[in-house]
């Protein structure tokens, strides 16, 4: 059939239809086809580039890792950026091998590789930190041939700081700007600095493990820069401008409160002087702004963060009540009145909490530092962007210049490495505990809260407590005190501490493992110490619990520290408000467990009930009766309540016990009949011994101005005295308690610089009594005829020991109020002593004496020889004392007329003489100053007809001692404990030889109403000897009491606890580098100490010296090592008898600063300065600007 042509062409549009359809779903497929290949292709560049980002962050972490473990030190990071290895010497062309270390692109010449094959071994060679050849071609126009030229590029770096130029890392010679290699003006030589330069890529192979060859491949590369944000300031919250002058910079800072006090200016000026030319503060008081470009820059960032728009104002942030604000002296607002070399603000304004703070958010902020090379983001100072006179101009142009020196080239990583973009708000407290986990030794970081010392920061939903700083809650008395001790107790535990030696109640010494106790400086408790849970009973050794003058010293501190918050003001500044100078006082609270555990529970603070709490019964925890008895508010014997410490409070200073020891030895020579024959004749002695002791109390006003307020003193003391003998029986066991003082002192009765003697008496436990050898008893001369002389035929040298236990309590009472100005509760004062070999001195045993030559000296000492003749090894044998004795009754050995005198005149001669011959002629010895006739007249006085065969020996030997034990304070503010009073450098103890006995004694015995020898503060004039010069031991300057400055008000920031007295002599809080010093007196510092071998050893981030004397010297995580023993051990020794304590050590003060805050709120916490931090410009900001006092002094030295 024939097809119609209109169906033919029906067909024929269907069939192009369709070609057209397969044509476009063809292209669309090769379209699709391509973009997927080009999106597979992205992808994959995508995980690539991804992974060798990871490839970076592992290796950039694993650097900052490897380095803390190398160098034992946590801390031990910084800025870093990534490098390349390569050989310094260049590549070595003979060398076909395969070397990874023959790696270098360029020739010992310093020319580049030119032979292919070698730059095809160079390449082989990579295999450590591979440097990949990667170059681009760039085409640049040469302004000498007037072309554009093709340039080759290697890029080996990144160039982070835009400069178009390599600056390498490392230790490098510094360069001039004419390229001039610079040299040290004094000794000639090359000057080499440490620099950080640009990172350079670092290759990925496909094989990490085998060096780069056409089978192993290059797949990636990688650079990195890590710049720690502990470690930098924080652009985002630097700088103010408090003043507001228009279009100049007004920053100033006045108390530091927050980080918008540091200066960036300064940073700037001292980051690199030659591009920042200018800078001129003007100062808080000055009307005009600050000057010099420096400051223009610092203005132009701050108000890009500004925004032109204002900040928000403190009420909307927090709701402080005008009171506060009045009364804090504290400027918030950093807008005056301005601290100018004072110790607190001349005149504290109401600050408005209206005003905008500059602890409020900003409106715009930084998020990187590389947005300082943006033209289009920071205008200069006359609003013009990418100006060279502008932050941007000067970061981008003078390391760039092509006469640039090698300072200037470094500027911007200089920079980053001290100014970062971001921070995080320091509010956590972080402490380091050692503990042992399968036998290893690890570091357990613990985080906390920090305390705020000005307000109440408590949150504690449990207890219905939701407190923040901001809330402006003060704080009470108790609450602070509790907190802040108790975060000092926990902040200087150790656990797992060493090996500790003691002594058993028989003497023995064991071994008590460390691991079952903690450590809190060098007082040894146990795990479960804590503030309320401080064991007194059972004793951890024989007299030691854990309530040590260590412990109180930390909670002493943790008063001190609450003192200015709650209860002080500077002077009476405001309407009905008086000045009333008492301090703070917290007493402890007792809990006997069950098991009978005597333990400190709690503290409460003691106001005007003091009367009350001191007529509670005192407890002795030795005694289980006591113990059995023991209520919690009761009072225990030698534990002490905790006082702030106040300026001008007078206080107990001196505890001193004056022992006067007297022996006699009487000799008798009995011929048994009158015409006996001398084998036949004997010779006896009689020992005659006596004690006394004085007891004085003394109490010292040692400021300038008499006391204002009445007061009432009372003191009481008992002193127990215990005489044994070799033995072990007791001879006497006697207490004795002088009456109690209870003393009233009317206002301004008590002078400046005066002392009180509330108590001074004297008992004699001992009267002149016979030491009968073979019975070893004491017994009264009055109770004995005088011719009992029990020692017959034998010549014992009594062994007698003497110990005495003192207990001391004394407070000061204000009478109007009735609280407590300073309270002492002291026992165990004890005094031990050998009775014997005090008295016989240096002829006890082992010296000659006067025996073997005839001439002596007259020194009553030789008479108390305790050689015997012939070195015989029995009592039976008379001594050299005794023998001496008679020689001189036969005036064989001359001594001096003080020694032995006539009693009285008689006739021509005296009795001395007399007794004399009398004696001679009765051993048959002819007479030396008597005539035959006036030896006749003295027999015929001799009425008792014994004594014609029994004759005492005429001269008669006494020898008095007397003994100053004396428990007396260094620093009038730290007395409270007995290691507080306790001198370990034997300044204070004094003895003195009463020789003749009837010598009148010599005042300076004692030092009752004396200025302490332990009183050493700051020295006050020339002549003192260079270690009483010492940093390290005590604030300089402080010459006496008046000269404290503690804070008066609430803390400005936490660098204010430096001024806060940290419980031992003459010391606020530490914080300044040396350790302390060498036998030599010279200042120790951390530098000093050779670098440890455990990596434990340095690894606690603040490092605290203490140490136990039972088992050598220690820091607080592990025992050092030999080569640090000597530094530490010399520094510590000499601390330990300074203060008494070895773990109340001042660089225990380091870790303080950890644990508590000032901060209002997280922005005031940000961007502050590490320690660790070792740039200047980062310093210079922080420092610059600070109004300090100088060390100048009027006073004489």
């Amino acid at each position: 059939m024939k097809v119609k042509t209109k169906e033919q062409g029906v067909v024929l549009v269907i069939t192009l239809i369709m070609l057209s359809v397969v044509t476009l779903m063809a292209i669309v497929f090769l379209g699709v086809s391509r973009r997927e290949r080009a999106t597979v292709t992205v992808t994959t560049d995508h995980i690539t580039a991804k992974l060798a980002a990871e490839a970076g962050m592992a290796r950039a972490q694993s650097e900052v890792v490897g380095r803390i473990l190398s160098s034992s030190n946590r801390f031990d990071f910084d800025y870093t950026v990534s490098t390349n290895f390569f050989n310094p010497d260049g590549y070595d062309a003979s060398n076909f091998n395969f070397d990874p270390h023959n790696v270098n692109y360029f020739l010992p010449n310093g020319d580049p590789i030119g032979d292919p094959y070698n730059q095809a071994v160079n390449i082989g060679n990579q295999f450590y930190d591979p440097r990949p050849p990667v170059y681009v071609e760039d085409i640049e126009y040469n302004p000498r041939s007037r072309q554009y030229e093709r340039q080759i590029d290697f890029r080996f770096y990144l160039d982070f700081n835009r400069n178009g130029r390599f600056e390498p890392t490392g230790l490098l010679p510094s360069f001039s700007e004419d390229n001039r290699q610079l040299t040290d003006s004094q000794s000639g030589l090359p000057v080499w600095t440490r620099n950080v330069g640009d990172p350079q890529w670092v290759g990925i192979l496909e094989d990490p493990g085998l060096p780069h060859s056409s089978t192993n491949r290059f797949i990636g590369r990688f650079a990195y820069i890590v710049i720690p944000e502990g470690r930098t300031l924080d652009l985002n919250t630097i700088h103010n401008q408090i003043k507001e002058i228009n279009a100049q910079d007004s920053f100033v800072r006045n108390q530091g409160i927050g980080p918008w006090e540091i200066n960036l200016g300064s940073f700037l000026r001292d980051l690199n002087p030659r591009i920042w030319t200018q800078y001129q503060y003007a100062g808080p008081l000055n009307g005009a702004g600050n000057a010099g470009n420096s400051f223009s820059d610092a203005f132009s960032i701050l108000n890009y963060r500004r925004a032109n728009r204002p900040l928000t104002p403190l009420n909307l942030i927090a709701n402080p009540t005008q009171t506060q604000m009045q009364r804090d002296y504290v400027d918030i607002f950093a807008n005056g009145p301005y601290l100018q070399n004072q110790n607190w603000l001349a005149l504290d304004v109401a600050d408005n909490t209206a005003n905008a703070w500059w602890g409020s958010d900003f409106h715009r902020a930084f998020y990187d530092v590389q947005e300082l090379f943006n033209d289009g983001r920071i205008p200069n100072a006359n609003g013009q962007f990418g100006s060279q006179e502008s932050i941007t101009g000067r970061v981008k142009t003078a390391p760039a210049l092509p006469t640039a020196s090698t300072y200037d080239r470094y500027t911007y990583y200089r920079l980053i490495s001290q100014l970062g973009s971001e921070s995080i708000p320091d509010t956590e407290s972080r402490s380091y505990r050692l503990a042992i986990q399968d036998n290893v030794p690890r570091l357990h970081e613990v985080r906390t809260k920090k305390i705020h010392l000005n307000y109440d920061n408590r949150f504690e939903p449990q207890n219905a407590i939701f407190n923040h700083q901001t809330n402006f809650v003060d704080w009470q008395p108790r609450d602070l005190f509790m907190r802040s001790a108790q975060r000092l107790l926990m902040g200087n535990i150790t656990t797992n501490p060493p090996t500790f030696n003691v002594r058993n109640t028989q003497g023995q010494q064991i071994s008590v493992a460390g691991t079952n106790f903690h450590r809190v400086g060098d007082t040894y408790v146990n795990r479960n110490f804590s503030l309320t849970n401080i064991r007194l009973w059972p004793e951890i050794v024989p007299g030691v619990n854990e309530y040590t003058a260590n412990v109180h010293q930390l909670l002493q501190l943790a008063a001190n520290m609450t003192e200015p918050v709650t209860t002080n003001r500077p002077s009476a500044r405001f309407a009905g408000e008086t000045v009333e100078r008492l301090p703070l006082v917290f007493r402890p609270r007792f809990n006997v467990s069950d098991e009978g555990i005597v333990s400190i529970s709690d503290f409460i603070e003691v106001t005007n009930d003091a009367p009350v709490q001191l007529q509670r019964p005192f407890r002795d925890l030795k005694l289980q009766a006591q113990r059995d008895v023991l209520q919690p508010d009761d009072n225990v014997l030698g534990i002490p309540w905790v006082i702030a410490a106040k300026k001008g409070l007078p206080n107990f200073n001196e505890y001193g016990v004056l022992t006067t020891l007297e022996m006699t030895r009487k000799l008798e020579i009995n011929k048994t009949a009158p015409n006996a024959p001398m084998n036949a004749w004997r010779t006896n002695q009689m020992m005659v011994l006596s004690i006394s002791n004085m007891c004085a109390l003394e109490a010292w006003n040692s400021y300038t101005n008499d006391f204002p307020r009445p007061i009432r003193l009372h003191a009481q003391v008992q002193c127990s005295m215990l005489l044994t003998n070799q033995l072990g029986r007791v001879l006497v066991n006697s207490t004795f308690a002088p009456a109690p003082d209870n003393n009233l002192l009317p206002a301004n009765e008590w002078e400046g610089n005066q002392f009180v003697i509330p108590i001074q008496d004297t008992a004699i436990p001992v009267p002149k009594s016979i030491y009968e050898h073979t019975t070893g008893r004491l017994i009264p001369t009055t109770l004995v005829p005088d011719n009992l002389f029990p020692d017959r035929n034998i010549f014992p040298s009594p062994q007698i020991g003497l110990a005495m236990t003192n207990r001391v309590q004394f407070y000061i009472l204000d009478e109007q109020t009735q609280r407590i100005l300073d309270y002492v509760n002291l026992d165990n004062l004890v005094t031990r002593m050998d009775v014997t070999s005090e008295l016989l001195g240096a002829y006890g045993s082992g010296q000659s004496s006067p025996v073997s030559n005839y001439g002596g000296s007259g020194d009553s000492r030789m008479f108390w020889s305790t050689n015997r003749l012939g070195n015989a090894n029995t009592i039976n044998a008379p001594t050299e004392g005794v023998i001496n004795q008679i020689f001189t009754s036969l005036d064989e050995i001359p001594v001096s007329q003080q020694l032995w005198n006539s009693f009285r005149a008689r006739g021509t001669g005296r009795d001395r003489e007399e007794s004399i011959d009398l004696f001679r002629t009765f051993l048959g010895f002819p007479p030396k100053f008597m005539s035959a006739q006036q030896l006749a007249l003295a027999f015929q006085r001799l009425k008792d007809p014994r004594k014609s065969f029994i004759r005492q020996v005429p001269f008669t030997p006494t020898l008095k001692k007397v003994i100053y034990n004396t428990w007396q304070a260094n620093d009038p503010l730290v007395h409270y404990t007995v290691g507080d009073l306790t001198d370990l450098e034997g300044r204070a103890v004094r003895s003195e030889l009463v020789d003749p006995p009837d010598r009148a004694l010599d005042g300076r015995i004692h030092n009752i109403e004396k200025i302490n020898t332990r009183y050493r503060p700051w020295p006050s004039g020339a002549g003192a000897d260079v270690s009483e010069y010492n940093v390290a031991f005590k604030d300089p300057l402080i010459r006496s009491s008046d000269d404290w400055q503690f804070p008066t008000n609430r803390y400005p920031n936490i660098g204010w606890l430096g001024r806060v007295h940290r419980g031992t002599p003459w010391q606020t809080v530490y914080l300044k580098s040396a350790i302390g010093t060498d036998g030599a007196g010279r200042i120790l510092n951390v530098t000093d100490l050779p670098l440890a071998s455990s990596p434990l050893a340095e690894g606690h981030p603040f490092q605290t010296l203490d140490g136990d004397l039972n088992v050598g010297f220690s820091d607080e995580v592990g025992q050092i090592d030999g080569s640090r023993a000597n530094v530490m051990a010399i520094a510590q020794r000499n601390w330990m008898n300074w203060s008494g304590s070895m773990g109340t050590h001042p660089t225990n003060d380091w870790k303080i600063l950890e644990h508590f805050t000032t901060a209002l709120d997280d922005n005031a916490a940000r961007g502050l300065l590490s320690v660790n931090q070792p740039g200047l410009a980062a310093w210079s900001a922080v420092l610059s600007g600070v109004v300090v006092q100088t060390n100048s002094s009027t006073a004489e030295g």
